[in-house]
């Protein structure tokens, strides 16, 4: 064989196997090559109508019967070519395949071209192997693919874990915790959402629960509060009754000295009468203190003003108590307490459902891992199974080029008949794996772009099969075949410190449209109008103004009341005592000025001893309590005027304290209607992209159609040998025959020189000598020398059968 003849075969086997190459790693691959009506825009319980039937037939039309149509179809071509070259029985042979034809054909009578057959089965052989390189190439990179796939299923589930409550929560469950653990050791479902990340949802349910709950047990705790401002005035109207009784204690206290005076006085000058030397004993009656008239009006003044500040505090009380008590503390409070109650128990419901969400999420990360590793573990052989298996056709060619080639035709015929029965099965599977390619191409559309916006059919599909299916947020309705797409291809909008950076195309509500949704504007307005309405009424400032100007003329006039005030009662006492002390001693007469008399003497004592000198006590005493009362009096006047004040300051911070809870209200509002900022729908997207886009209409479409043009290379390399290397085995039965002939001839002493035959003795050791007997002076001298006859098949020999050394020459 010429070398020249290997290097072109080489370079054609090169060139085959560049084209196959390159047509498996284009993006399209030989799913594309046809044309098929994929039904994306009908529903898949509609597919066994006319849409799906017409799908249907492509496929199995484009896919010659799942191979099965091909494989049958060239298994009968297969077996009628067995059945022409005598692989069944010699009977079966007829017309040109008959051997005696056929070995008369020039083709095959000429040796020499024996070796084009072999050439050319061994390119043959060599594009089996080529293919199942093809195969086992695309193969190789199968488990990698498997094993991403699965970690990018993992990282959704971290990623939707964190997406809901990311933080110790997440670590928390990884360790193995189960729920009701986590809600144990952080006092409850409020407990664990507070250690949710700020920027997840659970970050955002716990703002909404201390925003809930702030915002209602502030009002409550005004209302509560509020409660005390009825308490203060009614306080303030007991201050002002007990106030009201101590001017009138004052009024009687002034009454008492007034008398006490009066009789002091009257004594004193009928003591005086009864001797002008009592002048230098006694206090002259001018000078003991006399009560005036307004000393005992005014306090009956104050009465008055002290009246007309309580009736200030009644009306100021009847004014705000209806709003205070009946409309805030029976209406308003009941109905916040009952709206706090149902919205806080709402979001722990949902805190608890997400918590359980997590977890399960969470638990399935281990199963991922698990199926994984299984999975993983027939990686050492399950990367060659599908190259081992088209390898068979490469084993098969072997085994008919090795019959070839050592001229025995059972391995032709051996391999043969292994082709001829696995080349079904083997088309089977190839078109299985075109089937497959085909329908993951036609579903993905992607051609050969794989992104989230080229690969449009699978988006189209999605939303055909959603149909009318809605998701219902509160009284709003979404379709999802609307938002599909939106979410898809949801934008990851990060800032430099990772943290979601909002806008309207990169979240839920707003892709969703829902955010109306989460507007609870509506359902406070009730509590709103109320306190609204409350602060409306509570207005006590004229009421007020009124008491601390009654309280201040009640001060005045009672400050006009002063009796002894600094009068010294005790020098009065002492002289009292004093002269009833002489008057009842020895020489009681030294102290008359003219005849002594025992029973005016007695009259005297009796004066000095009942009279004056209690009366100066009780007149001492009452000066005393009258001060006390006075002092005690406008002590309680500052305490009601402080009381008044502070009641119009209460009631003046509870009208800017319900203002400010109705603002905390609206900040409620407003907080949950930023839930959108906490809702980024990228980890959708990255998934989507991630798992459907590169690991489904990118990877798995790849290893299937990988797979194709090296199947396809071993099925027409085995068809394409089958059909040459059966029809060498007519050339093997040839070579065989020629020997056989030669080899009779030999021993017989018949060899052929010039096209005539030639006898020669033998000796015993089957040494040949002698010479033609041929006459003529140009027959040829033929000497054989030494040699032995051929004792070994052509097997061993080859196709040359110049075993004998033969010199021919002119004699």
């Amino acid at each position: 064989m010429k070398k020249g003849s290997i290097a072109i075969a080489v370079q054609w086997l090169l060139l085959v196997c560049l084209v196959v190459s390159t047509i498996a790693k284009t993006g399209s691959g030989t799913a594309a090559t046809g044309n098929r009506d994929f039904p994306a825009d009908t529903k898949l319980d509609k597919w066994d109508g006319s849409a799906g039937q017409t799908y249907l037939q492509q496929l199995i039309i484009q896919s010659g019967g799942l191979g099965i149509g091909l494989g049958f179809l060239f298994s009968i071509f297969m077996f009628f070519h067995l059945m022409c070259w005598g692989m069944c029985s010699p009977c079966c042979r007829c017309c040109c395949f008959r051997y005696k034809k056929v070995k008369l054909q020039s083709c095959w009578d000429n040796q020499d071209n024996y070796k084009w057959f072999l050439l050319a089965s061994l390119l043959i052989f060599l594009i089996s192997i080529a293919g199942v390189g093809i195969i086992f190439g695309n193969q190789s990179h199968l488990y990698e693919d498997i094993g991403q796939t699965f970690d990018h299923a993992k990282e959704f589930i971290g990623d939707w874990a964190d997406f809901q409550c990311a933080g110790l929560i997440v670590d928390d469950f990884r360790s193995g915790k189960s729920l009701s653990d986590v809600q144990d050791q952080y006092g409850g479902t409020a407990g664990a959402i507070a250690k949710c990340s700020v920027t997840s949802v659970g970050g955002f349910l716990h703002g909404a629960n201390t925003q809930v709950n702030t915002t209602f047990q502030t009002i409550i705790n005004l209302i509560d509060g509020m409660q005390n401002i009825i308490n203060s005035l009614n306080n303030t109207i007991d201050k002002v009754e007990n106030t009201t009784s101590i001017a009138t204690a004052i009024n009687a206290t002034v009454y008492l000295m007034k008398n006490q005076s009066e009789l002091i006085n009257s004594t004193l000058v009928d003591t005086l009468a009864t001797s002008s030397n009592f002048s230098a004993y006694l206090p002259r009656p001018a000078d003991i203190p006399k009560v005036e008239s307004q000393d005992t009006y005014i306090p009956g003044q104050a009465v008055n003003s002290l009246a007309e500040a309580k009736n200030e505090l009644v009306n100021a009380r009847q004014g705000i108590s209806p709003t205070i008590v009946d409309d805030l503390l029976l209406k308003t409070k009941p109905e916040i307490q009952s709206q706090w109650g149902s919205i806080y128990r709402s979001l722990l419901d949902i805190e608890s459902q997400m918590l359980k969400h997590v977890n399960q999420a969470l638990s399935k990360e281990d199963n991922i891992d698990s199926t994984k590793s299984s999975t993983t573990s027939s990686e050492t052989y399950g990367e060659l199974a599908m190259a081992l298996l088209y390898s068979l056709s490469c084993v098969f060619l072997l085994t008919m080029i090795i019959g070839y080639l050592c001229k025995k035709r059972w391995p032709i015929c051996l391999g043969g008949y292994l082709i001829f029965f696995t080349f079904l099965w083997l088309a089977f599977i190839l078109g299985i794996f075109l089937v497959l390619s085909m329908i993951s191409y036609d579903i993905c559309g992607c051609e050969g772009t794989y992104s989230v916006e080229s690969c449009q059919t699978l988006i189209t599909m999605l939303r055909t099969n959603l149909g009318s299916t809605e998701v219902k947020v509160r009284d709003d309705k979404v379709l999802v075949a609307d938002i599909v797409q939106q979410i898809l291809e949801c934008p990851n909008r990060v800032n430099d410190q990772g943290i979601y950076d909002y806008s309207p195309d990169s979240n839920f509500i707003d892709i969703m449209q829902v955010l109306g949704a989460f507007n609870f504007s509506k359902e406070v307005q009730k509590p709103i109008i109320q306190l609204n309405n409350a602060t409306s009424s509570l207005y006590v400032s004229r009421y007020v103004d009124q008491v601390l100007n009654q309280t201040g003329n009640a001060r005045n006039a009672m400050a006009l009341v002063a009796v002894a005030t600094a009068y010294n009662f005790s020098s009065d006492y002492n002289q009292y005592n004093d002269l009833l002390t002489g008057l009842r001693g020895l020489n009681p007469a030294q102290y008359y000025s003219g005849v002594y008399n025992p029973v005016t003497n007695q009259q005297n004592i009796d004066r000095l001893s009942g009279i004056l000198k209690p009366s100066n006590e009780e007149m001492e005493a009452n000066r005393d309590s009258l001060n006390e009362h006075k002092r005690n009096y406008n002590i309680s006047i500052d305490q009601i005027n402080v009381a008044a004040n502070a009641i119009n300051a209460a009631v003046e911070n509870s009208r800017r304290d319900i203002g400010n809870s109705v603002n905390e209200i609206y900040n409620m509002v407003n907080y949950i209607l930023t839930v959108n900022r906490y809702t980024p729908c990228a980890i959708i997207g990255k998934a989507y992209k991630n798992i459907w886009i590169t690991d489904f209409c990118d990877n798995v479409y790849e290893t299937l159609d990988g797979v194709v043009p090296g199947a396809i290379l071993c099925l027409a390399a085995m068809l394409t040998g089958f059909f040459l290397l059966i029809m060498m085995r007519d050339c093997v039965r040839i070579i065989q025959e020629d020997w056989r002939e030669d080899q009779n001839d030999i021993r017989m002493g018949i060899v052929s020189a010039d096209g005539k035959k030639q006898n020669f003795a033998f000796s015993q050791d089957n040494a040949v000598s002698g010479q033609v007997a041929n006459a003529g002076p140009s027959s040829p001298q033929v000497r054989i020398d030494a040699t032995r006859v051929p004792t070994k098949s052509p097997d061993h020999y080859g196709t040359n059968l110049a075993y004998i050394k033969i010199r021919t020459g002119n004699i």
